[in-house]
This record gives C-alpha cells, structure tokens and sequence, in this order.
C-alpha cells in the first residue's frame, strides 16, 4: 500500500431519469466501470475518488441502461444483491449431458 498512489477526487453531476434506467455509466480505468441510477429529475451530485494519474470517464448514454433490471434478491443481512442472468442470455439449448448422447454420422472424404 505504500506504493499506492494517492486517491484523487473529482465531482460528477448527473440528472436522474427513473429507478430502472441507468443515466450514465462511470468508467474507472483499467478497474470497470458503474451504472448510475435515481429518480427522474433527481439531481446528482457524486464525488468519485481514483488514483493518481487513472482515468475516470463519464459515459453517457450508458452501455446498457437496463442492467439495473438485472438483481436478484437481496443477499441476507448484506447490502449485495444476487445475480441474474437476463431471459435473452439463458441458455435454451439442450443440455450438454443430452448433446452428447446424440449420434453424429462421420462424413466420408
């Protein structure tokens, strides 16, 4: 830790637009990024510390503005929620057990 830079802040205003949409996303270089949500019309005011020297972007309109639709349930006595995988990610294929049970004819050269 010593070697660790020090951490810098930098104010970001954004303007709410609903608690199922994200209005920005907070991209932290070479560590990910965050979505941002709140109520319409809600005014933002975020203070974001880095590192020295690391970037911080703002990306507006966010990646995916609907990834907030995607928790889960509440972890128990924790402020994290479970994951879930949206609908058009799940896979509806058969199974690997079944795929393999199936019989493919070699083709001849």
């Amino acid at each position: 830790m010593k070697q660790f830079p020090p951490l810098v802040p930098q104010d970001v205003e954004l303007r709410g637009v609903g608690p199922e949409l994200a209005v920005a996303d907070i991209k932290f270089s070479s560590a990910g990024w965050v979505a941002v949500t709140a109520q319409a019309e809600d005014q933002l005011l975020l203070r974001v510390h880095v590192p020295a020297g690391a970037g911080l972007g703002l990306r507006t309109p966010p990646l995916l503005p609907h990834v907030v639709l995607l928790k889960g349930e509440r972890i128990r006595k924790s402020p994290a929620y479970k994951t879930k995988k949206p609908t058009a990610m799940l896979d509806n294929s058969r199974s690997t057990a079944g795929a393999g049970r199936l019989q493919f004819k070699k083709i001849k050269k």
